[in-house]
């Protein structure tokens, strides 16, 4: 290490490793007088090591994980084009952090496409509580007045139940539930920016 120990001049310092979730990286302490040098961020090679792992390399990542309860019966249709299913619905996710004046909880909009569409659309219900991980994605559309629409929306890629049981398929918790079937693993959200939401098919949330 180039630093020294600012109490007693030495250079003999110790790094020690902080757990996980700490404030600071690592904590560097003199050996000889046993004083608090400084704290020391991570070195920028394992900062890279741990994003190229999460973006294989790539250097940008675009990942969203939620737990939430949908607001509505989930609204599937299918495109104009080639008749591919997309199913749209919205999350209500808690804050954790509730603030005097404002929403308890974050209103998500969520799109899947085929067949974790058909599974959502099959088995999520009203107020159910489901998990979605996936990727957030932007797009624009154009009414029929002419005025565009912004949308900022999450891509559902994996799906599954939160809750222990899901109800019994009737959209109520009558009690009468069943064992819910495997979460849903499909990774086909074929869709990109490039390929947005046909305007055939907007979602109510989308309108004005």
């Amino acid at each position: 290490m180039s630093e020294c120990c600012k109490s007693c001049g030495s250079v003999d310092l110790k790094e020690t490793i902080m757990p996980a979730g700490y404030v600071h990286y690592a904590r560097i302490d003199c050996n000889d007088c046993g004083k608090f040098v400084k704290w020391a961020k991570k070195p920028e090679k394992q900062i890279m090591q741990k994003i190229n792992k999460y973006t294989g390399g790539y250097g940008d990542m675009n990942n969203v994980s939620l737990v939430g309860r949908l607001t509505k019966d989930v609204d599937m249709r299918y495109t104009a084009a080639n008749n591919t299913a997309v199913a749209g619905f919205t999350l209500a996710v808690n804050r954790r952090i509730k603030a005097e004046g404002q929403p308890d909880a974050d209103f998500i909009p969520v799109v899947a496409w085929q067949k974790t569409a058909e599974f959502c659309s099959k088995y999520f219900r009203k107020g159910q509580q489901v998990w979605i991980n996936g990727r957030i994605q932007t797009r624009n559309w154009d009414d029929t007045d002419g005025k565009k629409h912004y949308v900022t929306e999450i891509i559902a890629e994996e799906v599954g139940f939160a809750d222990s049981k899901k109800d019994d398929g009737t959209g109520s918790n009558s009690g009468n539930q069943q064992q819910s079937p495997p979460p849903q693993q499909q990774n086909d959200s074929n869709p990109s920016p490039s390929n947005p939401l046909p305007a055939a098919v907007n979602m109510p949330w989308e309108k004005q």
